[in-house]
């Protein structure tokens, strides 16, 4: 029983060392935010242009067309005075990009944006009709996965059966929980142009845009089993002064 008993835990070593061995050979991708304007800051009511570059050891190089572009994410925060940036850490901006990435999967934008209406409402107007609603999850739920017509005119939502359904009220959670917010919008592609708000009454000199881009890797394969191993998420963050 002792040697049987050794011998399974030997064993389950030499299986955790390879695991753990594989997984910190991936290292997270690297993500650059490139501005066009000169310098970091912006004006109010203009245009900011950006590009994201992603470099990753197993995925490539968007320099190549190697990276997923629905798989890149630029969160746009605009914050009243640059103080608040160190009340609300920047990297925290990113947390919720795993319900965004399983949006940006199942092709949700594709016909949705943020906070402009493409083929179908922006998510602000979704999380407007629906605040505060009873049962906005569920309803919003079953007219993705099953279709709607009717409830945005006459634009037709078509089914989503492949979609499992906890993912699909994660996503809604998240577009309720995130898009009420005036200050804050996201983008998802390698490219693309901020529109900066309308200047505010009595707009202190310190406004300032927090961007953040971030790509989680795919991650090598498991020699062991031939699976892929929990990807690694890089981020740039970048802060745009108000020049006003």
């Amino acid at each position: 029983m002792t040697q049987s008993k050794y011998i399974s835990g030997v064993a389950i070593f030499v299986l955790s060392f390879g695991f753990t061995h594989w997984q910190d050979q991936n290292s997270p991708p690297t993500v650059a935010i490139s501005i066009q304007e000169k310098g970091k800051t912006f004006q109010w009511n203009s245009i900011v242009p950006y590009t994201i570059a992603v470099s990753d050891g197993e995925d490539g190089n968007t320099e190549y067309n190697e990276i997923p572009t629905n798989e890149v994410l630029l969160v746009a925060k605009y914050l009243p005075d640059s103080t608040l940036i160190k009340k609300i850490p920047i990297g925290e901006q990113i947390t919720f990009h795993d319900a965004v990435l399983k949006m940006s999967k199942a092709l949700c934008f594709s016909c949705h944006a943020a906070k402009a209406k493409l083929i179908g409402p922006s998510f602000e107007q979704v999380a407007a009709r629906y605040k505060n609603a009873p049962g906005a999850v569920g309803e919003l739920t079953k007219k993705i996965i099953d279709g709607s017509t009717g409830t945005w005119g006459d634009v037709k939502m078509p089914p989503h059966p492949d979609m499992e359904l906890q993912d699909v009220k994660e996503m809604v959670k998240w577009i309720l929980k995130n898009n009420s917010d005036p200050d804050l919008t996201y983008f998802v592609g390698t490219s693309g142009a901020l529109r900066t708000r309308e200047k505010p009454a009595n707009a202190p000199l310190s406004g300032v845009y927090v961007l953040t881009a971030s790509y989680m890797d795919h991650g090598p394969k498991n020699p062991n089993d031939g699976l892929p191993i929990q990807g690694k998420r890089g981020w740039h963050a970048l802060v745009l002064r108000s020049s006003e």
